[in-house]
Parts: structure tokens; C-alpha cells; sequence
């Protein structure tokens, strides 16, 4: 073990082989970085423009309710100057404090300004968005990943009306009477649904070649078709006919799901939600008492100054103590 002195000559000797070491020289490339608006050795730059210094004060704003600066959110700069510069002349300050008053009362009323466009834009906003699709309304969006018959009718674009109509009236037509060829291929769509494609297809061809198409043609196409699917006539066109019904009324259903939907989307838009409603109150009600306050100093300032006797200032403290049961 080594004692006191040998410990203390030791770092004597330590010190003296350092002595002659010349000091670290601090790197060249940082010296000539380190200069103002630089981000070296921890030191934030910023923004070194006016616009860019006038943006930045702005990084706060969180709500253009709150906001700091007296144009925010959009506003202009030159409508904030005709708006405070009009409040100034009614107001009539004389001196700086008067002039400063009247300056936040005019921010103070900008503000109230700001309140009722957030209002407006509120409600506006829940507007534009009543006739956005709904997403489980949305036929489409109904249809999407089935592959049934309301699927494949409405991608192939058959007009179920007019096939229903047509069913409709094929049993009292004569056999001569005609009508579009059209009206008869909106009519096989259908009937692929009711048989299979590949068997629709051996039939069409042969029995709906001809523009304008007859009824007889018609009444042999499905007699054709239903016999290849081994059931009777009338049984084919009673399906077809409740199938279309069954589609028909399916759509209708989901219209007026539509239309219940956008008459809540309407009230809520009118009435808009209590937690927004009372943040709006809350503000508006905030710059009344503001107003107020201002309004009155200012008054009591502009009586001062015209010589007029003005009472001292009545303070009412109120205090609350509340006991709490032991």
C-alpha cells in the first residue's frame, strides 16, 4: 500500500509531464460556423426574414378564438386597420391610455366578429356535409363484396321497371305487336339472373335476333328459357316478377333510410352539438365582460379629462368559504 507522500509526489510528476502540452485548438470549420442565425452547439437558428419572424409568432395560435394577434385564421391586415381605425374615430380618444382602451376595445369587437364566423362556419361546415354519401346507406357500398342478383343486375344496367312493365303487360299482348329490341334485351338481362348466363345465352341469339322484337318472339324467349330450367312458363315470370319486386322495394327501403338520415343530418346541422354550442357561448360571453370593463374606463377616463366630478370606484370583494362537514 502506498502512502500520503508517495500519492502527492505522484501527482506532482503527473502535473509536471503535462505542463508542456500545448491547449486543444477548437475545430476551424465550428469558429466559422458559429455566427448568429447558425444552429451550431445547440444554439436554435429561426427564422432570419421579417415574413419569416412574423410567421413564427404565430406557431402558437392554437384557435383563432385565442389567438394573440388581432388578425388570424384568413383575416387581412388591411381590413383590421379600416375596422380598428373606424372604432377609433367613434370612440374619439384623446391622449395614449385613451387611445390604448379604445385600441383593445376595437380587438375586443374583432374578436366577437371572429366568434360569429366561427358560428357560421360551424354550421356551414355540417351543411356540406349532409349530402355526403353514407358509407352503410351507400347502395354501392351495400352491394359491395356480394355476388347476388341485385349485384349483377345493377353493374349490367338493367332497367328493372321497365322489365317489370314488360312482364307485365307480355300476357295481353297480341302476338304481332312489337316493340324495341331494347325493351327485349333489358328483359333477357333479367332473365340470365333467373337461369344460368350460359343457358340464357343458347337461347337469345335465336329468339331476339330481330329490331323491333314481337311479342310472340318474346313469350317463346322465356317459354325457351324455362324449359331448359325445367319449370313451367308461368312459373319463370312469377319468380322474375317477385324477384324485381323484392330489389325494387330493397332500393326504396334504403332511400328512405337516406332521407331519415339527412332530416338528422339537417337538425344537427341547425342545432349543433352541446359542447360546441357552449364553447361558443363561453367565448362570446368572455369578450362581453371584457367589453364592458373597457368601455367603462374609457368612460371614466374621457369624464376625467373634461373636468367632470367623478365618485370614486365602488369594489365589492366577494368571498367564498365553504365549510366542509367534519
Amino acid at each position: 500500500m502506498t502512502n500520503s507522500s508517495e500519492q502527492s509526489g505522484s501527482a506532482a510528476e503527473g502535473r509536471d509531464e503535462n505542463a508542456g502540452l500545448n491547449p486543444v485548438e477548437p475545430d476551424a470549420r465550428l469558429v466559422e460556423n458559429d455566427s448568429p442565425g447558425t444552429n451550431v452547439r445547440g444554439r436554435g437558428g429561426g427564422p432570419q426574414t421579417a415574413s419569416g419572424k412574423e410567421n413564427s409568432s404565430k406557431n402558437a395560435v392554437i384557435h383563432g378564438i385565442n389567438s394573440n394577434s388581432p388578425v388570424a385564421g384568413g383575416e387581412l391586415e388591411e381590413d383590421w386597420v379600416a375596422f380598428s381605425d373606424g372604432v377609433l374615430a367613434d370612440l374619439r380618444p384623446v391622449g395614449v391610455l385613451q387611445t390604448e382602451i379604445a385600441t383593445e376595445i376595437a380587438s375586443l369587437l374583432w374578436r366577437k366578429r371572429r366568434v360569429r364566423r366561427a358560428e357560421v362556419g360551424y354550421i356551414n361546415s355540417l351543411y356540406e356535409a349532409i349530402d355526403l354519401p353514407d358509407r352503410t346507406l351507400d347502395p354501392s357500398n351495400v352491394l359491395k363484396g356480394t355476388f347476388g342478383p341485385e349485384r349483377y343486375l345493377e353493374e349490367d344496367g338493367c332497367d328493372l321497371h321497365n322489365a317489370l312493365a314488360l312482364l307485365d303487360n307480355l300476357g295481353s299482348m297480341g302476338d304481332d305487336e312489337t316493340f324495341e329490341r331494347g325493351r327485349a334485351l333489358n328483359l333477357a338481362k333479367l332473365m340470365s339472373v333467373m337461369c344460368s348466363i350460359q343457358t340464357e345465352k343458347l337461347v337469345r341469339p335465336t329468339l331476339l335476333a330481330d329490331d323491333p322484337c314481337t311479342a310472340e318472339q318474346m313469350r317463346k324467349y322465356i317459354l325457351r328459357c324455362s324449359e331448359l330450367m325445367g319449370i313451367g312458363y308461368k312459373q319463370l315470370v312469377n319468380r322474375a316478377k317477385k324477384l324485381v319486386v323484392q330489389i325494387l322495394t330493397d332500393h326504396q327501403s334504403r332511400e328512405e333510410d337516406q332521407r331519415r338520415t339527412r332530416r338528422t343530418r339537417e337538425r344537427a346541422a341547425v342545432l349543433p352539438k352541446p359542447n360546441q354550442v357552449d364553447s361558443i357561448i363561453r367565448h362570446d360571453s368572455h369578450l362581453d365582460r371584457s367589453l364592458a370593463r373597457k368601455f367603462a374606463e374609457l368612460e371614466l377616463l374621457q369624464r376625467v379629462q373634461s373636468g367632470q366630478q367623478v365618485p370614486a370606484p365602488v369594489r365589492i370583494q366577494v368571498d367564498d368559504h365553504r365549510s366542509e362537514a367534519s
